[in-house]
């Protein structure tokens, strides 16, 4: 499990994620592989990633395999030069991964990775977009000219916090007072006036409710059990006109009486 968050401003764009690989065990009980995985890439100066979904493809880390991507980059690249091939490397490594029955191709319409790709394009906008695998679906979320947020992932949280309800509710099957009454208890939240640090604060202000939310709540009453798959250290990445910076990155080390995972500015 995963949550990963993009944030555009007018000055900037923020990407955060938790660090938690989750995987089920074979008597099927939910285990954590690691509170140390990394799921943020620089892919070149003016372009990031961040990933959610399957962790694995061959063996191999989806973020061995996204810094084995970026080695082969000019670190000037824009976005319209990095996704295209971007989303090819990643179709052909599932195609690869389920072709030789490692996992089961996903459902039709659904998705084995989700990723948000952020950076500047030859204009100077810096952009977010959505992508999934397989499919290479790719939608243009908001931009530096148009400011706002993106997530993936295990996002109930995150969406009960913005949004004002639980994304299991289902609309379209409520009447229109319902709806008009649970849309309209959604936040205000002026994303156009956020500078950098506001964007940065709300990512890791919404990963960090997410993992004390899932230490305390087992599941919601209407569908009880659950379990906590965000956590770790929380890293962060802005991605600006003058390149791409690491505010929050974590850093191998030895023994620690906390145990917890380190994390350096």
């Amino acid at each position: 499990m995963t949550v990963a968050i993009g944030v555009a401003v007018s000055e900037a764009l923020v990407l955060t994620a938790d660090s938690r690989t989750t995987y089920g065990n074979f008597k099927g009980f939910p285990r954590i592989a690691s509170d140390c995985t990394n799921k943020i890439c620089r892919l070149t100066d003016r372009v990031g990633v961040a990933t959610a979904g399957w962790a694995m493809l061959s063996s191999r880390t989806v973020h061995s395999l996204a810094v084995e991507f970026a080695s082969t980059r000019n670190t000037s690249e824009t976005i319209e030069d990095v996704l295209p091939e971007f989303l090819n490397y990643f179709e052909h490594l599932y195609d690869r991964h389920t072709q030789a029955g490692i996992d089961k191709p996903v459902d039709p319409g659904m998705c084995a990775i989700k990723f948000i790709i952020a950076g500047y394009d030859t204009q100077g906008v810096g952009r977010l977009k959505l992508c999934d695998i397989p499919g290479r679906r790719c939608i243009d979320i908001c931009s530096t000219a148009r400011p706002g947020p993106v997530w993936i992932g295990q996002t109930d949280v995150i969406c009960r916090l913005v949004n004002g309800y639980d994304p299991s509710i289902d609309l379209s099957r409520l009447n229109e007072s319902a709806r008009n009454e649970l849309q309209g208890s959604s936040l205000v939240i002026y994303w156009a006036r956020m500078n950098p640090q506001d964007a940065v604060d709300f990512a890791h202000f919404a990963i960090r409710t997410t993992i004390e939310v899932q230490r305390f709540a087992d599941g919601i009453a209407k569908d009880p059990g659950s379990f906590p798959g965000v956590g770790g250290a929380i890293d962060i990445a802005v991605i600006a006109p003058s390149g791409f910076t690491w505010l929050a990155n974590k850093v191998l080390h030895g023994e620690r009486r906390d145990r917890r995972a380190l994390s350096t500015s």
